[in-house]
């Protein structure tokens, strides 16, 4: 099976994932990445939730890999689509997409696009789900799914709970549940690519909640809950 990864330059966490794939004994056929780039706000939000904790990752330190980088306008291009099905791709994984990829895209590879969301699908969709998650006192985690139109609606491949520690501060929490995401997403793609798990084995998620992002106030107020050790999932 050909792996390829979905990223653009100056994603945060693309190196991570890469570096997640690699360590799983994953050979990447190509990267293939999108001119767009991330919004200010966005890098501006990561650095908060992270305090440089997990820095990005050139892709120059992958460079012994000899991984084939592709550049494209788009992600939902129409030659991006055809770079996917003349490499031969078999499945795509996004290590951040600057899109909300449609169907042209998601098709293009024979198994599918792997997404790994920051939260339990699907009661927890949208944005900020972590925070969402500790104000409504239900368990953090990650789902890797498989990507549909339908924003973090797609069947489901894995999922997993992130266990939180009482002493965990909002970052600790951030950062360890991006960790475990990108490894649970690197242990389902080699599920997939090694045969164990096919199409018919993943489950639809069924209804589910999206929750919009997160106000200041509210934010400030999640800080605080998990520095008094509040968090009905702090043990």
């Amino acid at each position: 099976m050909k792996l390829g990864v979905l990223g653009a330059l100056d994603m945060p966490m693309m190196g991570q994932q890469i570096a997640a794939l690699l360590a799983e004994g994953l050979d990447l056929s190509a990267i293939v990445l999108d001119a767009a780039g991330t919004k200010a706000k966005d890098i501006a939000i990561h650095e908060d939730r992270t305090a440089g904790r997990l820095p990005a990752i050139p892709l120059a330190d992958f460079e012994a890999e000899g991984i084939a980088c592709y550049f494209v306008s788009s992600h939902n291009s129409r030659a991006a689509v055809d770079l996917v099905k003349r490499l031969g791709l078999d499945l795509l994984v996004s290590a951040g997409t600057p899109r909300i990829l449609k169907a042209p895209l998601l098709e293009a590879p024979s198994f599918g696009v792997l997404n790994v969301h920051p939260g339990l699908l699907p009661a927890f969709r949208g944005a900020c789900c972590v925070e969402w998650a500790v104000w409504h006192d239900a368990p953090v985690g990650n789902t890797v799914h498989l990507m549909t139109e339908g924003v973090d609606e797609g069947p489901i491949v894995a999922a997993e709970e992130t266990p939180i520690a009482k002493a965990d501060t909002y970052v600790d929490v951030r950062v360890k549940v991006y960790e475990a995401g990108h490894r649970l997403m690197a242990r389902a793609a080699k599920g997939i690519a090694e045969g164990r798990v096919a199409r018919s084995d993943l489950r639809p998620q069924g209804e589910g909640q999206y929750f919009r992002p997160m106000d200041a106030g509210r934010i400030e107020l999640v800080k605080a809950k998990l520095a008094a050790g509040r968090y009905r999932y702090q043990r």
